[in-house]
C-alpha cells in the first residue's frame, strides 16, 4: 500500500485530507509541524509528502529542503494558502514537485496524487508490471510468465518497493526499518540474506535485477537496450583511451630515439672533425670507415634509448599506472587497495613517485579507518536507540494489562520515564559531540575563579551522594583564576563527578580538588569506587566504549568521548590514573 505523509497544523483540515485519501486505498500518516515530520521519516518510509508552509518550529520550505538532503527523488506537493508567486519559487527551488493553492478540492488532490506518482513510477493500481514479472499487491502474488512466484510476505514487499523506485539505492538499515519490526535485534546482514533468496527465486525473470551497490545497499535496474548499450559504449570508450595511452607511449619512445640519435650523431661528428683537422689520413680512407662509424651511433643510438625507456618505465610509467589505477578504485570506494612499492622490500626511495604512492596508501588507510569508525559509529547509535525503544515498548504493553497493582504500575512508569530519559542525554551528547568535531561551536572565554566554580558544580550533585552515603572531600585553593570557556568546562566537570558518584559504591569516597601548579591550574577527581584496567584505559575516551557493563542501563558511552574532545577544543590536558578494584583519578590541567 503507498504511503502518503501529511503534513499540516490544522487538525480539522489535517483529519479530512487522511480520511478522505484513506477510502482511496491510501495509508496515510498525520503530522502537525515540520519538527514532527522530521521525526516521522527518520522512522519510517514514505512514498509521498504533502505540506503546508505557514507551519509552526519548522516551516514548509525548510521541510523541503531537508527531505531534499537525505531522498532526491521522493514526491512533494505544497498545499498552501500562500499564493503568491514569490512563495511558488521558493517552494520548487526548495525541491517540490507541485504546488496546490488552498481552498483545495479533494479530487483535484486526488487528481494530482495520482499524476506524481505515476511520474515517480509508483504504480496506484496496485499492480507492477517489468518485462516478464508481474506483481500485484491486491492478491500478494507475484508471477513470472503467468508461473506464480513463492514469496515471503517480507521478500514480496522488498521487492515492490525496489520496483517501485527503480535506480533507486535502498541502504540495508531504509529496508530494516520499513520491513522488520522495531524491537527486532536482527542485524543489517539479514537483509543481504534475503536478497540472495530474492535473486534464486528471480532467475527466469527477464525484466529488471536487483544490483548491489556496495558500501550503501541494494536498488532494481530495469534490463533495457539503452543501458546494455550505454556499457558497452562505456567499455569502448575505456578501450579506445587505452589504445590512446599505448600510441602516445610508443611515438614518446620514437621521439626519444630520434632525439638521442640526433644528439650522438652531433656530438661524434663535432669530435671527430675537431680530431681530423689538419690530419694527413687519406679522404678514402676516411669514406671507407664512415658506414662503420654510421652503424655504431645507431647501435649505441638504439641501446641509450632502450635505457632511458627502462629507466622511464622502471621509475615513472609502472608507478603512474599504479596511482591510476588506486585512484579508480579509490572513486569506486575501494579503499583497501593498495599500491606496491619497492621501497617496502628495500628500504629506500627510489624516486619522488614513491613518495607520492606512500602518501596515497595511508590517505588510504585513513579512508579505511574513517569508514570504520562511520560503520560502528551507526552501529552503536542504532543498538542505543533500539534498546530503549524496545523497554518503552514492552513496558507500555504491559501497562495495558488490567491485573496490575498501583505499584507496579508506579514502576513501570519509572522505567519508561528513565529510558525516555536515556534516549534524550543521548541525543544530546551526539549532538553536542557532532557540533564539536564540526568545529559549529567556539568557545567564549571568560576569567572566573575556579573554586567557587567547583563548588557550585559539585554541589548539583548532593542529592546523589546523600542518597549513597557517599563521604566528600573537597579542598579548594583559593585566588586560583582560569581563562576558558564556563560552560565547556562545566560539561567536563559534571560528566567526571558524575562517574565518580556512579562508580562509587555505597559508602564510599569522592575527593574533589584545585590547585595551582607552575603554570597550570589544576582540577582532581578521585573516586573509591570499582576502577578500570590498563586494557580498558586505552579505550576510555572513545565512542560508545564503556568497560563497566554493570553500569550501562546508567549511561551510553558517550560522557568521556565528549569530555575529551571538549578539553581539546580548550586546550587543556586530561590524565587518568586507575587502579582494578581501588578506584580512579583523573586530573585536568588548564593554562593560567
Amino acid at each position: 500500500m503507498i504511503k502518503i505523509l501529511v503534513v499540516e497544523d490544522d487538525e480539522n483540515l489535517n483529519k479530512s485530507i487522511c480520511i478522505f485519501l484513506g477510502q482511496k486505498g491510501f495509508e496515510t500518516t498525520s503530522c502537525f509541524d515540520g519538527d514532527e515530520a522530521f521525526d516521522v521519516m527518520y522512522k519510517n518510509n514514505f512514498d509521498l509528502v504533502i505540506s503546508d508552509i505557514m507551519m509552526p518550529k519548522v516551516d514548509g520550505f525548510k521541510l523541503a529542503e531537508n527531505i531534499r538532503k537525505q531522498n532526491k527523488s521522493i514526491p512533494i506537493i505544497f498545499m498552501t494558502a500562500k499564493d503568491d508567486f514569490s512563495s511558488k519559487q521558493k517552494g520548487f527551488e526548495s525541491g517540490i514537485d507541485d504546488y496546490l493553492v488552498k481552498p483545495v478540492d479533494l479530487q483535484e488532490l486526488f487528481l494530482r496524487v495520482n499524476a506524481i506518482l505515476r511520474r515517480a513510477n509508483i504504480n496506484v493500481e496496485k499492480k507492477l508490471v517489468v518485462g516478464n514479472f508481474t506483481m500485484d499487491t491486491e492478491d500478494h502474488m507475484a508471477y513470472i510468465d503467468e508461473n506464480p512466484v513463492n514469496f515471503t510476505t517480507r521478500e514480496f514487499d522488498i521487492v515492490f518497493k525496489l520496483l517501485s523506485f527503480p535506480k533507486k539505492t535502498f541502504s540495508r538499515t531504509q529496508l530494516m526499518n520499513e520491513f522488520w519490526n522495531p524491537d527486532s535485534f536482527s542485524g543489517t546482514r539479514t537483509v543481504d540474506v534475503y536478497i540472495t533468496k530474492i535473486r534464486e527465486k528471480l532467475t527466469e525473470c527477464n525484466g529488471f535485477e536487483i544490483v548491489t551497490v556496495h558500501g550503501l545497499g541494494y536498488k532494481a535496474v530495469i534490463k533495457e537496450w539503452k543501458i546494455g548499450r550505454t556499457k558497452k559504449m562505456s567499455r569502448k570508450m575505456a578501450d579506445v583511451n587505452k589504445k590512446k595511452i599505448k600510441k602516445r607511449r610508443i611515438i614518446f619512445s620514437l621521439i626519444s630515439y630520434i632525439f638521442i640519435f640526433v644528439g650522438i650523431s652531433f656530438i661524434l661528428t663535432c669530435s671527430i672533425v675537431l680530431f681530423l683537422q689538419g690530419s694527413p689520413l687519406p679522404e678514402d680512407f676516411i669514406r671507407s670507415r664512415a658506414p662503420r662509424t654510421f652503424s655504431n651511433i645507431f647501435i649505441l643510438s638504439f641501446i641509450f634509448t632502450c635505457i632511458v625507456l627502462s629507466i622511464k618505465y622502471y621509475y615513472f610509467d609502472r608507478q603512474i599506472d599504479s596511482i591510476r589505477n588506486a585512484t579508480k578504485q579509490f572513486t569506486k570506494g575501494n579503499y583497501s587497495y593498495k599500491i606496491y612499492s619497492e621501497s617496502k622490500n628495500h628500504g629506500t626511495k627510489n624516486s619522488e613517485l614513491e613518495y607520492i604512492i606512500d602518501d596515497i596508501n595511508k590517505i588510504s588507510n585513513q579512508f579505511m579507518d574513517l569508514e570504520n569508525l562511520q560503520n560502528s559509529f551507526l552501529s552503536n547509535v542504532s543498538h542505543e536507540i533500539k534498546t530503549p525503544l524496545t523497554v518503552i515498548k514492552n513496558y507500555s504493553n504491559l501497562l495495558e494489562s488490567e491485573n496490575l497493582s498501583e505499584e507496579e504500575r508506579k514502576n513501570y512508569c519509572k522505567v519508561i520515564s528513565d529510558s525516555i530519559e536515556k534516549l534524550n542525554n543521548l541525543v544530546a551528547n551526539v549532538l553536542k559531540l557532532n557540533k564539536l568535531e564540526n568545529q559549529k561551536i567556539v568557545p567564549e572565554i571568560s576569567t572566573f575563579e575556579l573554586a567557587d566554580f567547583l563548588g557550585q558544580t559539585l554541589l548539583a550533585f548532593e542529592h546523589i551522594w546523600e542518597e549513597k552515603n557517599i563521604l566528600i572531600e573537597a579542598d579548594f585553593e583559593e585566588n586560583v583564576f582560569v581563562k576558558t570557556d564556563k560552560n565547556f568546562l562545566e560539561i567536563v566537570c559534571n560528566n567526571l563527578i558524575s562517574n565518580a558518584l556512579k562508580f562509587t559504591e555505597n559508602g564510599g569516597k569522592v575527593f574533589v580538588s584545585c590547585f595551582k601548579e607552575n603554570v597550570f591550574a589544576s582540577i582532581c577527581i578521585q573516586d573509591t569506587g570499582c576502577g578500570i584496567s590498563k586494557e580498558t584505559g586505552k579505550h576510555i575516551f572513545e565512542k560508545f566504549y564503556q568497560g563497566d557493563t554493570s553500569h550501562k542501563e546508567q549511561g551510553n558511552g558517550l560522557g568521556l568521548a565528549l569530555v575529551k574532545r571538549i578539553i581539546d577544543v580548550l586546550g587543556a590536558e586530561i590524565s587518568i590514573n586507575s587502579e582494578l578494584g581501588k578506584g580512579s583519578t583523573f586530573i585536568i590541567k588548564i593554562k593560567l
